[in-house]
């Protein structure tokens, strides 16, 4: 059985789209959900992330999750994302193809992941994206936001050339990723 942690709202009213996570009933719009992307952008570059590097997902819906496949996709990225049901055998397998330079985790995934993060051959950043770790010694998500978001210029961009073989690649990382967490148009207020 597939569980969404939010869900996608569209107000009539004030013709803006909004995201809920059904845990805490908080709502994003797709102004918040930008903004932190381009904090986390920001995060991921400081931790040496280039184009050619690689960042998995392994957590359920979730519109932290919708963060980080779009900072991904801002700084040029791969997007590979990893179901959160994966037995530690399939994860580990997984990591070994991908090798992530850094991993987004939940609760649900995060003893596992941290298990296999100790083992593997390459360096990888491990960062849980609830709002509290299991595990005191990974960082979440939020602590991430909230160390970059003041050194952060929201509205500056700087463009990242992508060639087209890198262009399909991430295409097919990402089409395993259900069409409900993808959301491209966005309203813009003026």
């Amino acid at each position: 059985m597939i569980h969404f942690d939010y869900y996608v709202l569209y107000c009539n009213t004030c013709m803006l789209l909004y995201q809920v996570d059904i845990q805490t009933g908080k709502h994003y719009t797709c102004k918040d959900i930008l903004e932190k992307s381009t904090i986390l952008s920001v995060a991921l570059r400081n931790y040496g992330i280039k184009v050619e590097d690689r960042i998995s997902v392994a957590a359920e819906n979730h519109p932290h999750y919708v963060v980080s496949i779009c900072s991904t996709l801002f700084i040029g990225a791969t997007f590979a994302p990893l179901n959160p049901a994966y037995t530690e055998r399939e994860f580990t397998h997984m990591l070994e193809i991908y090798q992530p330079r850094v991993l987004f985790a939940s609760r649900r995934t995060e003893n596992i992941l941290a298990k296999i993060a100790s083992t593997v051959s390459w360096n990888m950043k491990l960062i849980e994206l609830d709002d509290k770790p299991l595990d005191g010694n990974i960082i979440t998500g939020d602590k991430v936001l909230e160390k970059y978001q003041s050194i952060t210029d929201l509205y500056a961009s700087s463009p990242v050339q992508i060639d087209h073989n890198r262009k399909r690649m991430a295409a097919i990382l990402c089409s395993s990723v259900p069409q409900n967490q993808w959301i491209f148009d966005v309203e813009t207020e003026y």
